[in-house]
């Protein structure tokens, strides 16, 4: 039997641990709290944030280890490429300094034109 490939993931918004849509994930590895660099915003009324990976605000989140199978969940859940694109991204330490080590984001495809912009990074 072929050994399945695994591959890391970055998420920032409702896959996150505790969030309404962290069932995708119950059975990844966690690697802890890491952060990228770029633009989170949202929207009264809409219960997920986005994200743009341009700018230079440090967006807070979690990285897991997940099957090609998870990744292929995930991709379904997150509207891949056209609603959220999956971009390979250096991650960065909570601090913000690099780890060296890339993981797949998903960064919002529509304009954020009117969107409130989250400075604290944390959703």
């Amino acid at each position: 039997m072929k050994e399945a490939l695994s591959e890391f993931v970055f998420v920032y918004g409702t896959l996150k641990r505790g969030k309404s849509a962290h069932k995708f994930l119950k059975d990844c590895e966690d690697f802890g709290c890491h952060a990228v660099k770029g633009t989170m915003y949202g929207v009264n009324g809409v219960s997920y944030p986005m994200i743009k990976l341009s700018g230079d605000s440090l967006i807070h989140g979690e990285i897991y280890e997940v099957s090609e199978e998870t990744l292929k969940v995930l991709d379904r859940y997150e509207g891949h490429p056209h609603h959220y694109k999956r971009i390979e991204t250096l991650m960065l330490d909570p601090g913000g300094d690099s780890t060296e080590a890339y993981a797949w984001v998903y960064e919002y495809q529509g304009s954020v034109e009117g969107l409130d912009v989250i400075t604290s990074g944390v959703f």
